[in-house]
């Protein structure tokens, strides 16, 4: 099928993966210093190493890990025929092999996509989805998801989205040597790099991260119609989708809010909660739909 490039999403995918490993330099650097002490041109070697090293790690369980983190398990045809059948008839329409597919028992409905490749791709369905939707709606949402599959992007935001995460916990860390050195006396100079540093990372990570989020959840939008031929019922699962959140219980939300930047409508409500949000307003991509259904017309 016919996948035209995104180049717009392309640069924001090359930007976060160069973002993504100064952090882990700056962040090895910091660590190094401290606890081995390389603070001459020999040190570049282990900064490096220990760069890697957190990268490989981070490649290979950062997409593991999110679905795991909310209780997801992996399903067969003989559990969920419908969905199953759908998946896989809609990956074959998309040209991509069929993902593993996962199932969360909650009632936030929503979904999203995780792996390294389009072959170890994952999509992960919370069952208030399939109590939400079904037939062209659901299909529509299944097709966004494999659009982000198709685009390469999972991993991209996978990686990103662990970036304001990693800043965080170096940020932590530092504070806790700072403490544990007599009352702050004799402090290695990585730990005092490393505070404001992170901060900064801890920062910029953020708002990178909405960025492009927010602009790979149109790119999926897009690819969603390519793959079904039909804005009318992505923009109608859309709007289901929203309207259903208002209803899920707050402590529901707060249980899955961590992987908003993942999910097909994000659970953030309130004005503080779209100026942060890493989608695009669900009208905007509603009415961006509707346009793109009169130009199929």
């Amino acid at each position: 099928m016919e996948w035209p490039a995104d180049w717009g999403l392309r640069v924001r995918m090359l930007a976060t993966m160069v973002l993504l490993l100064t952090v882990y330099l700056i962040i090895a650097s910091g660590i190094a210093t401290v606890i081995v002490g390389y603070t001459s041109g020999g040190g570049t070697v282990v900064y490096g190493l220990l760069a890697l090293g957190f990268a490989g790690v981070h490649y290979w369980y950062a997409a593991w890990f999110l679905p795991r983190g909310l209780g997801a398990t992996a399903v067969d045809p003989d559990e969920y025929p419908d969905l199953y059948a759908t998946v896989e008839r809609l990956a074959r329409q998309a040209d991509l092999p069929t993902p593993t597919i996962a199932v969360v028992d909650a009632e936030v409905p929503n979904a999203f996509v995780t792996g390294h490749s389009r072959r170890s791709a994952t999509i992960t369905v919370i069952s208030g989805l399939l109590d939400t939707l079904e037939g062209e709606q659901r299909e529509a949402v299944l097709a966004h998801e494999l659009a982000h599959v198709k685009n390469r992007d999972a991993i991209a935001m996978t990686l990103a989205s662990f970036l304001p995460t990693i800043a965080l916990v170096i940020l932590v860390a530092s504070g806790l040597a700072f403490d544990g050195r007599d009352g702050g006396h004799d402090v290695p100079s990585g730990v005092v790099v490393l505070a404001p540093v992170s901060i900064v990372a801890w920062l910029v990570g953020s708002v990178f991260v909405r960025l492009f989020a927010r602009h790979r959840e149109i790119v999926a939008d897009s690819g969603a119609v390519a793959i079904t031929g039909d804005p009318s019922a992505l923009a109608a699962a859309l709007r289901s989708l929203s309207d259903e959140l208002e209803r899920v219980p707050d402590e529901d939300l707060r249980s899955v809010a961590e992987l908003n930047a993942f999910f097909v409508v994000p659970v953030q409500s309130g004005f503080v909660g779209r100026f942060l949000s890493t989608h695009p307003p669900v009208e905007r991509r509603i009415e961006r739909l509707q346009r793109l259904e009169r130009q199929l017309a």
